[in-house]
C-alpha cells in the first residue's frame, strides 16, 4: 500500500513577528530559522508519519540545498527516487509568523518550475501502483497533467489540493476522485461550499481553521467539528491535514472518518513550530481520536 505525491520541495526561511505587516510596512523579526518545506513534500511527510509508504515525484535543485534536502526526505523513510535534480536553485519560501500563530507565504519556485511532463511519465510506474495520488498546484500544470493521466488510465483516485489557487486550473477537464479546498479557495472556485454538479468528481473537502470541515459528495453533506487546541504555528495544518486525507483514503476510510482523522492530524501539527518537524505520528493522531478532546 503506497500514496504517490507529486508536488513542491522548498528551503522555508521563517520570520516570527509580533504581527503581519501592513502593505508598505517594515516590521522587526523576533527571531529566524530555516526548516525544509514545500507543499508536496510537507504532505509526503505528513503520509509518511502516518504509516504509508510513500512515492515522492518532484524536482531539487543542483545546489547544497538540493542535496541536504535528498538527505532529509531518506530520514523520512521517502522514497525520493523520482525527485529529479535540475540545473539551478533548489525552490525556497519566506514565511512570516505572528504571536498568534497566523503566516503569510511568498513562494521562488526554482527547480519546482521546471519539472517536466518527462519526470512525471519516469515515474509512472510509482503513480500506477499506488493507492492514493496527491497533488498540489505549486508545479507546472503540464506536469500535474501528465500524473493525472497516469492515474485515471491506472484506475488510481486523484486527490487535488489546489493551492495556491490557480484559476485556470481546468477542473471540467481533470478527472479527480477529491479537491481539498479552503474557505477562501472554495468561494473563488464555487462562490460557496457545494457539491459542483457536472464536474469528473467524486467529493469536495472544504477546510475552514477552527471551524468546521465539510464534506460533499453528490448525495451528501458531512460536517465535523473540529479538535480544539491552542495553536503555536498553523503554517503546516493544510498540508498534515492533506496528508492525512489521502492516507485514510489509501486505507478506505468513509468520507465522515476521513475527515475525523485528517482533522486530527491538522489540530496536532498546529502544536509545533515549523511545517514538517510539526507533521503527527500516527500513534499521536490515533491517540487524539481516541482521548474525546473537546470540539471547537
Amino acid at each position: 500500500m503506497s500514496v504517490a505525491v507529486v508536488g513542491s520541495l522548498n528551503v522555508d526561511r521563517f520570520a516570527r513577528v509580533e504581527r503581519l505587516p501592513q502593505p508598505g510596512e517594515t516590521v522587526m523579526a523576533t527571531d529566524t530559522f530555516t526548516r525544509f518545506g514545500g507543499k508536496g513534500a510537507n504532505q509526503a511527510v505528513a503520509a509518511a508519519r502516518l504509516g504509508q509508504r510513500v512515492h515522492l515525484i518532484g524536482a531539487l535543485g543542483s545546489d547544497a540545498a538540493g542535496a541536504e534536502y535528498r538527505e532529509r526526505l531518506q530520514e523520512e523513510g521517502i522514497d525520493a527516487g523520482a525527485v529529479v535534480s535540475k540545473p539551478g536553485d533548489t525552490g525556497s519560501a519566506a514565511i512570516l509568523v505572528e504571536r498568534s500563530g497566523e503566516n503569510c507565504i511568498v513562494v521562488a519556485a526554482g527547480a519546482n518550475g521546471r519539472l517536466e511532463p518527462a519526470d512525471i511519465l519516469a515515474a509512472r510506474e510509482r503513480i500506477a501502483t499506488a493507492q492514493v495520488l496527491l497533488l498540489q498546484l505549486e508545479v507546472p500544470l503540464p506536469a500535474i497533467a501528465a500524473a493525472v493521466q497516469i492515474a485515471a488510465e491506472a484506475k488510481v483516485p486523484v486527490v487535488l489540493n489546489p493551492s495556491p489557487w490557480r484559476p485556470d486550473f481546468p477542473f471540467a477537464q481533470t478527472k479527480l476522485h477529491t479537491v481539498i479546498v479552503n474557505a477562501q479557495e472554495v468561494r473563488a472556485w464555487l462562490g460557496e461550499p457545494a457539491y459542483p454538479a457536472g464536474l469528473p468528481l467524486e467529493q469536495v473537502v472544504v477546510t475552514q481553521g477552527g471551524s468546521e470541515t465539510l464534506g460533499f459528495t453528490a448525495h451528501r453533506r458531512i460536517v465535523v467539528a473540529p479538535r480544539r487546541v491552542q495553536p503555536v504555528d498553523t503554517v503546516g495544518a493544510g498540508d498534515a491535514f492533506a496528508g492525512a486525507f489521502a492516507v485514510a483514503l489509501a486505507e478506505r476510510f468513509a468520507l465522515e472518518q476521513a475527515l475525523e482523522f485528517a482533522n486530527a492530524a491538522g489540530a496536532l501539527a498546529t502544536l509545533a513550530v515549523g511545517a514538517q518537524e510539526a507533521m503527527p505520528t500516527r500513534s499521536a493522531v490515533d491517540a487524539r481520536l481516541r482521548d474525546g478532546a473537546p470540539r471547537a
